[in-house]
């Protein structure tokens, strides 16, 4: 009998460690998988967009490029890691596709930063759904195709969602040490000073926890010289060449060409949801197909139930920063400070959350039948396919042969 309870002892502390291994490694499956699929949709036909044409901002940002050469001279501008990025690219092969490129990297690790974070929550299966999601969105693929900034406003609020969240569950010096990164890279995005001060005033307690664990002899300090380091470029950009438009660009005001008048604040700030939802007519040729809006019917189904799940739970302190983020953004959207299309990976976790609450409804009504709940998990992946196959091909048929498109893609490169 003894050695029968022993047996049952070792095998309860046995199989919850073989599951979470299991569970990990099918992670990691997920994650090379979400992966994969980023970088084959997002390098289609990269190189002739619109018939080898680029827009007037691709133009801008290779012109901006130019200008700050050598690279040490973008290191220190608005936007400074992204063109130290595009120099790494453009010293391979100086021609726009190797540009694109850059904004492909950017977008593919958008993609494993909303898989990280929904994973850890939901599980590797629902991960794949918000990256599914994420991919196929037609914003998400007008963004992340083109050789312009705007993709790394998606970036800085995918990569706060996922630090912050890291930092307060976790609270250990490597997670402060991810986001001192993830705070100094927001910094050198436009508008995202109010993101990054939003997000360390929510999560200060989980600040303070993690650096009083830091124990280490030199860990502080070497913290700090870390920040400073990597604040040092843009804090350097903004006191030497000071001016009032300097300052406005870097703050974001005037970014995306919107009224900014406080009357008119409100309808910008309804456009927000419209462009992402119902129709992007506010949204120039370059970013938008017609009036269909960033997101299928089916993605804004999901959105929807995710947010009802969010707004029913709110004492969850995950889902807390993921609504003060998207708030943040929105207001920041309704001030044409940021893009709408920043909130995509937001949208993504949040549907996310929608396909788990599904999936889960469906669980509950069959939880001791594996072939039933096979078939629910299935069919819910088979929709979310379709319609991402109908959004990915809205994209590459309907918007590069968008008489709008093509009219915006006329501009020759320097």
């Amino acid at each position: 009998m003894a050695t029968a309870t022993a047996k049952a002892k070792v095998q309860s502390k046995v199989r919850p460690a073989l599951k979470s291994r299991i569970n990990v490694g099918f992670g990691w499956y997920g994650f090379g998988l979400s992966f994969t699929a980023s970088a084959l949709i997002l390098l289609w036909r990269l190189s002739t967009l619109t018939d080898n044409f680029a827009s007037s901002s691709e133009v801008a940002t290779k012109i901006q490029l130019f200008t700050n050469s050598p690279w040490w001279k973008s290191v220190s501008n608005i936007y400074g890691p992204y063109y130290l990025l595009l120099h790494g690219t453009f010293a391979i092969n100086h021609s726009l596709m190797t540009l694109r490129l850059a904004s492909v990297l950017v977008g593919m690790i958008v993609v494993a930063l909303v898989y990280w974070t929904v994973t850890n929550w939901h599980g590797y299966k629902i991960g794949l759904m918000s990256t599914l999601i994420l991919i196929t969105s037609f914003g998400f693929l007008v963004v992340a195709r083109q050789a312009t900034p705007l993709v790394t406003q998606l970036l800085a609020v995918a990569a706060l969602v996922f630090a912050a969240v890291n930092l307060t569950h976790k609270q250990s010096p490597l997670s402060l040490v991810l986001y001192s990164i993830v705070f100094a890279g927001t910094l050198y995005v436009p508008g995202g000073v109010c993101l990054a001060l939003v997000t360390t005033i929510f999560i200060r307690q989980s600040l303070i926890k993690a650096y009083s664990a830091c124990i280490k002899r030199f860990a502080k300090p070497s913290l700090i010289l870390l920040e400073l380091l990597l604040l040092t470029p843009i804090a350097y950009r903004l006191i030497r060449h000071y001016s009032p438009s300097q300052l406005a660009t870097w703050l974001g005001y005037g970014l995306h060409g919107k009224s900014h008048a406080w009357h008119s604040f409100f309808v910008n700030l309804v456009h927000v949801p419209l462009d992402l939802f119902a129709h992007a007519s506010s949204l120039a040729p370059t970013l938008s197909i017609g009036h269909l809006p960033m997101l299928p019917v089916t993605f804004s189904i999901m959105t929807a139930i995710g947010l009802y799940v969010y707004l029913t739970h709110l004492s969850n302190w995950r889902w807390q920063a993921v609504l003060l983020i998207f708030a943040t953004s929105w207001l920041l959207s309704g001030f044409g400070i940021i893009s709408p299309l920043s909130l995509l990976p937001l949208v993504a976790i949040i549907a996310g959350t929608g396909c788990a609450y599904l999936v889960k409804q469906w669980y509950d009504v069959f939880p001791y039948n594996p072939i039933a709940r096979t078939t629910g998990l299935v069919l819910i992946f088979s929709i979310l396919i379709f319609t991402g196959i109908y959004a990915t091909r809205s994209y590459i048929v309907g918007w590069a042969n968008s008489k709008a498109t093509i009219a915006s893609y006329t501009q020759t490169l320097p």
